[in-house]
């Protein structure tokens, strides 16, 4: 191990970090930070020309004692950031970039480092602000043509969107729901207009069939009566009988994407809203009097519920259904409001925690029901075919050049995810720069627990699109997007 004389970059951007944090580092500690990091000899005449090349040298004479530096204020998080880290969340990119990473390299912080890639690459390519690029980062990347290609591959493997799945019950018995897990289908169909990135159902799958978590649905299928594959479904969580196998993702064109199987100690426990119109004299309602504000957070939403229990009768076959739960309303004046149910009755039947666990998925529920009916009716019509655009990108047999070449490609990806999913529908036109006015540039107030990162934007009162930046808040909220930390995703306006 002798002294190096062509000092790497790598080396060079730890040296000079460790000298800005401490501005009376000398030559000779700069070298044993090297000698413990990189394994290698630097000597103190090559950490001095490092501390001349980038101005860090004290001057000479003898050293007086300085004061501890003022902490650096934190370069801010725009909201444009969170929003795109949001999307990236739903596809698994980072996360899956970085075990390719792993894989190839077995760097252990591969998952951070990529990270903080992908935020430069945004505050760079799509907020176009100055931003410290990870050169030494990106540099070893691109100097591996094998792991380029790979996270090529890995790109174009994510960038396809699940349309449906299929649950298939112990008893054979098959039943179609939409990729976000609004309701249940008879065919797999109509539930392509409710894409969503595999990676995102794939984790809200795993909670109920390996977590252990209730199974929850927007709202149960149906008009005037409930769809009858519902009744079967409802009979796969009861107790005699032995729930799901498992659950297959599906792609456009009824291609497979993933087969998740099914725990034996999965819950039984169904939630599943019902609106007002739906089922008109086909139950048996009775709502209690009381009241109970419930405050639901991270959002800093709030609601009222009051105890309710329905009876739901098969109309073929004589089967009887009955249900706990509670009326949810948004004000205490409003007559009517969302009936949140469950399977689960006697003593395990708490209410407040059912409304909770409902909340979790969709905690704007009129909100999310209006994007759900927008949806459906452009399906009608045949205007909407999201599945193509995000496979588009990445079909052209261009070997990958370099790491923010691949990284420019998933950021269209994630463009057009963002513009068609998040967004309010009057903007899915509009030009990325008035998007960015009034979207992207907000900076944000971030609060982390053991379980959830809450990201709050900074808006001032008169904000002309608060009311835009709270429906994006919303759709982000609903889509359950858990970070590669961990934590829970929530977006609040103020």
């Amino acid at each position: 191990m002798g002294v190096i004389h062509k000092i790497t970059p790598e080396i060079k951007e730890f040296v000079v970090e460790k000298k800005r944090l401490d501005p009376v580092l000398s030559c000779r500690s700069a070298t044993a930070l090297v000698r413990e990091k990189f394994q290698i000899k630097l000597s103190k005449s090559s950490a001095n020309a490092i501390f001349k090349e980038c101005g860090l040298s004290l001057a000479v004479g003898r050293r007086r004692k300085l004061t501890a530096p003022a902490p650096k204020p934190k370069q801010s998080l725009y909201s444009g950031v969170a929003i795109f880290k949001a999307a990236d969340s739903m596809f698994g990119g980072c996360f899956h970039i970085s075990e390719a990473i792993k894989r190839l390299s077995a760097d252990p912080d591969a998952l951070i480092k990529t990270e903080g890639l992908f935020e430069a690459q945004v505050t760079k390519a799509l907020l176009g602000l100055p931003v410290s690029w990870p050169q030494s980062f990106a540099g070893s990347l691109n100097r591996n043509s094998n792991l380029l290609s790979e996270v090529g591959e890995v790109l174009k493997s994510i960038s396809r969107l699940a349309v449906c799945v299929k649950a298939v019950a112990a008893s054979g018995k098959e039943f179609y729901l939409d990729s976000r897990l609004h309701t249940l289908w008879q065919s797999s169909g109509p539930a392509a207009a409710l894409s969503c990135p595999a990676y995102n159902l794939e984790q809200r799958l795993e909670e109920y069939a390996v977590g252990g978590r209730p199974f929850v649905l927007f709202f149960a299928p149906g008009f005037h009566r409930p769809l009858a594959d519902f009744f079967d479904f409802l009979k796969s969580f009861s107790v005699g009988e032995n729930g799901f196998s498992e659950f297959i993702l599906y792609a456009a064109g009824s291609k497979e994407i993933k087969r998740i199987k099914a725990a034996s100690g999965c819950s039984r426990q169904l939630i599943f809203g019902i609106w007002p119109w739906q089922f008109k004299g086909a139950i048996e309602l009775k709502v209690a009097q009381d009241c109970r504000q419930l405050d639901f957070a991270p959002p800093g939403k709030q609601f009222f519920l009051s105890p309710a229990s329905v009876r739901l009768a098969q109309e073929t076959g004589g089967a009887v259904f009955d249900f706990s739960g509670c009326l949810l309303k948004t004000g205490l004046e409003e007559k009517t409001g969302l009936l949140i149910l469950s399977n689960v009755q006697g003593s395990g039947a708490d209410y407040e925690a059912m409304a909770r666990s409902y909340l979790e998925c969709w905690p704007a529920p009129a909100d999310s029901f209006q994007a759900f009916s927008r949806r459906i009716e452009a399906s009608a019509q045949k205007k909407n075919l999201p599945e193509k655009k995000y496979e588009d990108i990445f079909v052209a047999e261009q070997p990958a050049q370099s790491i923010d070449y691949l990284l420019d490609n998933y950021l269209k990806i994630l463009e057009l995810y963002v513009k068609e999913y998040f967004l309010p529908h009057k903007y899915s036109q509009e030009s990325q720069s008035a998007i960015k006015d009034r979207f992207y540039l907000f900076e944000l107030a971030l609060k982390k627990t053991k379980d959830a990162l809450s990201v709050k934007f900074n808006l001032p009162p008169d904000a002309p699109s608060l009311k835009d930046i709270d429906y994006t808040c919303n759709k982000v909220n609903a889509s359950r997007i858990i970070m590669p930390d961990g934590r829970r995703l929530w977006m609040s306006p103020v």
